[in-house]
């Protein structure tokens, strides 16, 4: 009887729910590039997903790589649910680049779309 060779895994398919958990994951374990792979694979298996824009945005962000943050975030502003979301990410953003005019734009965008988000409080302290 002839054996299988070992060390072999067999692939299988993933949803882009289980390929955003895997880069949570990787992201927890600063592992932030695999991440970021992790989720433009999620993104290809659902494409325009908030679920999986917002990680890559806030990856991005904590890897330094601003621009590429913001231009995540950008693509969901035409989006109600996620559009406070993404102002105040780009403003954090933006004040992180000190760039402080556009930051306090996308703030008070923020703010006057979503007044009861969880990230008010964070928005006025940079607003002041």
């Amino acid at each position: 009887m002839a054996q299988e060779p070992k060390g072999h895994v067999l692939p299988f398919d993933r949803s882009a729910a289980e390929v955003r958990q895997l880069a949570r994951r990787q992201s927890e374990q600063g592992q932030s590039l695999k991440a970021v792979e992790l989720l433009r694979l999620s993104l290809e298996k659902a494409p325009g997903g908030p679920e999986t824009i917002i990680p890559i945005a806030e990856t991005y962000a904590s890897m330094g790589c601003l621009s590429l943050s913001n231009s995540a975030y950008f693509s969901l502003t035409q989006n109600e649910a996620y559009a406070p979301l993404s102002f105040f990410g780009m403003g954090t953003n933006y004040f992180a680049l000190q760039m402080y005019g556009t930051a306090h734009d996308c703030l008070v965008m923020a703010l006057q779309k979503h007044p009861d988000a969880s990230f008010v409080a964070d928005a006025v302290d940079m607003l002041d």
